[in-house]
């Protein structure tokens, strides 16, 4: 049950432990909260060893940004900062991501 505001009880005094309801706005949501993930702004990205610099837009994961750019998983390191990131990790807002080719040899 909820409870519009204070309720009284016994004795006058007031039940401060009462839920109170706040109307939402029509945008927010009760379960989910906005986060810079959930937005799908422009990602910077450095393709090494070519040395070409460019912006991808709507990237939500790594797998996304692989994808707009025609690149096979498995055959690049994805790098943010200083940290090897998956096919499943999420990209922010103001992210600077380089790819570099995956080389090997006998």
């Amino acid at each position: 049950m909820i409870v519009f505001g204070p309720r009284e009880i016994k004795d006058g005094r007031t039940d401060v432990g009462a839920r109170v309801r706040r109307p939402r706005s029509a945008t927010s949501s009760r379960w989910r909260r906005p986060r810079p993930f959930a937005t799908r702004a422009p990602v910077k990205v450095l393709l090494t060893p070519q040395g070409r610099e460019v912006i991808v837009e709507r990237a939500k994961r790594v797998s996304d940004l692989l994808e707009q750019l025609q690149v096979t998983p498995g055959t690049v390191l994805v790098i943010r900062g200083d940290h090897l990131l998956t096919d499943d990790a999420r990209l922010s807002v103001s992210d600077e991501i380089e790819l570099r080719s995956v080389v090997s040899g006998g």
